[in-house]
């Protein structure tokens, strides 16, 4: 029987968590799957990528700025403290990282500046100019952008009226007359 000193199993547990850099992700398997590069460029392809159920994201490929390439970082757990088979626990991103938050407040955002911010002052939605805010609901869809709120399917209602393009005057006059309240 072949026993492990104290020095060896200490040696396995220092090396069971490691820190990389992302070099690509795969969302089409079941599980996410990432490239990452270790230190001394020692590569974990086919890494699966544990993500919080309800939550996931794709993480985004190396960049080049200023002449430098810039890197998602990931940390690897190997469960036995062999490198053979990893996984990842979490993709973290300094180059898109939200700044300024306060204690308490979390965020979720991407690299296209679209965020959503539960704030100390309330829940703030915000989108960068192009992009569109659109919420579906059975057959009823509105998209809010630059150019204004557009509703398709379903009705909008105002104070309890009508106000879509289904809504009623009452006291129509022909001409240039004005019109009453709008009814129902």
């Amino acid at each position: 029987m072949k026993r492990s000193s104290t020095r060896s199993t200490a040696d396995r547990m220092g090396g069971a968590i490691a820190r990389g850099t992302l070099e690509k992700a795969s969302d089409a398997p079941r599980m996410q799957e990432v490239d990452v590069k270790l230190a001394h460029g020692e590569p974990a392809n086919g890494v699966e990528l544990f993500q919080p159920y309800g939550f996931t994201a794709v993480g985004q490929p190396p960049t080049t700025e200023g002449g430098k390439k810039r890197r998602a970082e990931v940390v690897l757990l190997f469960p036995t403290g062999a490198r053979s088979h990893p996984i990842a626990l979490m993709v973290g991103d300094r180059r898109y990282r939200l700044k300024g938050l306060q204690n308490g407040e979390v965020a979720l955002h991407d690299d296209q500046g679209q965020k959503v911010h539960l704030s100390r002052a309330g829940v703030v939605l915000e989108v960068p100019e192009g992009k569109t805010i659109t919420n579906k609901v059975g057959g009823v869809t509105m998209s809010l952008s630059k150019d204004g709120l557009d509703v398709t399917g379903g009705y909008i209602k105002h104070n309890g009226k009508r106000i879509d393009a289904e809504h009623r005057h009452d006291g129509v006059q022909p001409g240039s007359g004005t019109t009453g309240e709008p009814i129902a």
